[in-house]
């Protein structure tokens, strides 16, 4: 059976779209209006910079930019934000806070960072982040303590040839 994601959008932006083919689903900055600039002043209200035509945020600064997008979803997704490919090249703008729970029930924001070495302007109207849908394995997580088991037992039946090692332990 088919689930369908929904988005509702309540706010002056331009709709997210995603043509057949694409994995994410685009999102815009919304448009410049007095209650846009009032919220993200809120959210924003050390690091923020505006000019005639959007956003100016300097090399290793973030901002925090709402959607006016609200989702609804089953339990067994969620939405990942992930870079844009011409956006992170260009204009040297990655990703921060990644994750949209089927819980949540507020207004998506964007989380943004400037990793270039000058000034990059976000323009009102910009297609700027992909929200990709992602499967969620909701099954139950069991947590054992020290206190109930040993390492060792906690281990007892796994097969790994990797082990404890890891950040690049194997070489490959």
């Amino acid at each position: 059976m088919k689930e369908t994601i929904k988005l509702f959008v309540n706010g002056d932006v331009k709709s997210p779209e995603r043509k057949f083919g694409d994995a994410g689903i685009d999102f815009f900055v919304p448009y410049k209006t007095n209650k846009f600039i009032s919220d993200l002043k809120e959210k924003n209200p050390n690091s923020l910079r505006l000019v005639e035509d959007g956003i100016e945020l300097y090399p290793g600064k973030d901002v925090l930019i709402p959607t006016y997008v609200h989702s609804r979803f089953s339990s067994k997704w969620m939405l990942r934000a992930s870079n844009k490919s011409g956006i992170a090249t260009k204009q040297k703008l990655r990703i921060g806070a990644e994750i949209v729970d089927s819980s949540y029930e507020g207004i998506i924001h964007m989380h943004v960072f400037n990793d270039g070495e000058k000034v990059t302007v976000i323009k009102y109207g910009q297609k700027l982040v992909q929200f990709v849908p992602v499967m969620v394995n909701d099954d139950d997580i069991e947590v054992v303590t020290k206190d109930e088991m040993t390492l060792e037992k906690f281990y007892e039946d796994h097969e790994s040839e990797r082990g404890a090692e890891g950040f690049g332990h194997t070489g490959i």
